[in-house]
């Protein structure tokens, strides 16, 4: 697995985003007009395009050493998207379903479901942000692993639901390897469209 910065793109002020999951799914239309469809992937992949002035040569110069030590597309970082970085609105230590306890088992991977058969794997917890619940009640015996993974001090009986809220990055790279500045006058410059893609880890990946 190539590595992840653990740290965040230097977003200017004013900057803009738009993007969110992709889904690669075959589509072949029959003689008859029916359909038959086939999912590609085990789960979505977020993309995001960045676009925004710039207003000072010093976000200028930050934004283009970030690039430059990321060497384009090498090494990934963190975003926080702003439509989806959190297990519930409002979060609460009874969000998410991670498992359900066998007497023995103590470790469990974070995960955010979206309706019955759409999950996503979470490895980039936000560092303070997880809260877990064992039957309904939350406790305070555990701790937070590499890769989104909750380990209980005390494994949870037979048949008892472990939750957890948390909140969440997304390991991501910049999908080119051209960084274009354009200036619009002294001190000002726009980046046109500088585009990240989600880095998949995890089992799923």
């Amino acid at each position: 697995m190539s590595a992840v910065f653990e740290g965040y793109l230097p977003l200017p002020e004013g900057f803009g985003s738009r993007g969110g999951p992709v889904w690669q799914t075959d589509v072949l239309a029959l003689a008859s007009g029916r359909e038959v469809r086939n999912q590609r992937q085990l789960a979505a992949r977020r993309r995001y395009e960045l676009a925004g002035p710039i207003q000072t040569d010093a976000a200028l110069s930050a934004l283009l050493a970030f690039f430059e030590a990321r060497r384009g597309r090498m090494e990934g970082f963190l975003y926080r998207d702003p439509l989806d970085q959190a297990s519930g609105t409002p979060p609460g230590a009874t969000d998410e379903v991670l498992g359900i306890g066998d007497g023995t088992a103590r470790r469990f991977g974070l995960v955010k479901r979206y309706g019955a058969v759409s999950e996503r794997q979470i490895t980039r917890p936000v560092e303070g942000s997880v809260r877990v619940s064992t039957g309904g009640t939350e406790i305070m015996g555990f701790s937070v692993l590499p890769g989104g993974v909750v380990e209980l001090e005390t494994p949870p009986g037979p048949g008892v639901e472990v939750r957890a809220e948390f909140g969440f990055d997304v390991p991501v790279r910049f999908d080119t390897d051209v960084l274009e500045i354009e200036r619009e006058g002294f001190g000002a410059a726009r980046i046109v469209r500088l585009p990240l893609i989600e880095i998949l880890e995890g089992d799923a990946a």
